[in-house]
């Protein structure tokens, strides 16, 4: 596949992959770019691609057959995790849906998420909501990235299942994201202004006086790492 079909999303994507993945499970594939370049850059050996929808997936199966990799890329119909079966994949990718959802495929599939050595989460919205859910299912955040396009700032996280109890963190860092304050990620206090706009676009119309309150304490955690 020619690199210039994938986005600076999709890019940011594979390079989270973990080094000697044996099988990477895709869920939502849409056009089935991400396993297709995960094969082909020997990301991985095989890959599964899922999509709920069938359009999608026979389009995918096409890309696939035509990049000659239908005997190392199986794809599947299936709600979310339900097609793969626990210890199957070692690397999930779950992407281009809200944090709710990507929570529920989680859920619904916990010991398949579990099983897997490494989550690569990018979820559109909700993505405090989905820190939370990580950390109360024991997984661990290990590791967040910002990717910057035209339209939108991304967020990716990358997650792993820990036996061993997980320190939870601030109402800051699940907000903005721990490791992003950390690094500190470059993208970082474009992201923070957007966010910033975003929050100031609504909070006039606010009526619940702890509501505004939250709204108000967020625009001050943002102005901190800006």
């Amino acid at each position: 596949m020619p690199p210039t079909l994938l986005s600076k999303r999709l890019h940011a994507i594979l390079h989270c992959i973990h080094p000697h993945c044996e099988c990477l499970a895709d869920v939502g594939t849409d056009h089935g770019y991400i396993p297709i370049a995960a094969v082909q850059q020997e990301k991985c050996t095989t890959a599964i691609a899922c999509d709920i929808v069938k359009g999608p997936l026979d389009t995918a199966r096409r890309n696939i057959a035509a990049a000659g990799l239908s005997h190392r890329i199986d794809t599947r119909l299936a709600d979310g995790l339900s097609a793969i079966r626990t210890g199957e994949a070692d690397c999930i990718v779950i992407s281009g849906m809200g944090g709710m959802m990507i929570q529920d495929i989680i859920h619904k599939s916990l010991s398949v998420a579990q099983a897997a050595k490494k989550l690569i989460l990018q979820p559109q919205h909700d993505i405090p909501a989905l820190r939370r859910y990580l950390h109360a299912s024991g997984f661990e955040i290990i590791d967040e990235h910002i990717v910057p396009e035209i339209k939108k700032d991304y967020v990716i996280l990358c997650a792993s299942f820990s036996s061993q109890p997980l320190q939870q963190w601030t109402e800051q860092e699940y907000f903005i994201g721990k490791h992003l304050m950390d690094k500190p990620d470059p993208h970082l206090a474009q992201y923070a202004h957007k966010e910033i706009k975003r929050i100031q676009r609504y909070i006039h119309n606010i009526r619940d006086i702890n509501d505004k309150k939250t709204a108000m304490m967020q625009l001050s955690w943002l102005d901190d790492v800006i």
